[in-house]
């Protein structure tokens, strides 16, 4: 911002041409973007190692006891048949 604003007084008072500015804030900007993508990466890179380290604490957690209120399962294969009587689909109705 300051480059604008000191090109802009330079441009004004006829020291600077404004292709001068424009260049050397363009010339600024390649400057800065590695520095700016370094920064992006070392982001993600933080974020990432927080993020494993959250997976890696849940991997690492005890094994929670089965809930005593539930059911017992059994120890044998059960067989059986499940039949639907009389159900009828909201969208059949609406097609017909």
């Amino acid at each position: 911002m300051l480059v604008a604003v000191v090109g802009a007084l330079r441009v004004a008072s006829g020291s600077l041409s404004l292709g001068d500015v424009q260049a050397f804030i363009q010339y600024s900007r390649q400057f800065t973007q590695p520095l700016t993508q370094v920064a992006s990466m070392s982001n993600l890179l933080q974020s990432g190692a927080a993020s494993a380290e959250r997976v890696f604490a849940l991997l690492d957690a005890d094994e929670q006891a089965p809930d005593p209120a539930e059911p017992a399962r059994l120890d044998r294969e059960v067989h059986g048949r499940v039949e639907f009587e009389n159900v009828h689909s909201g969208i059949s109705r609406t097609l017909r």
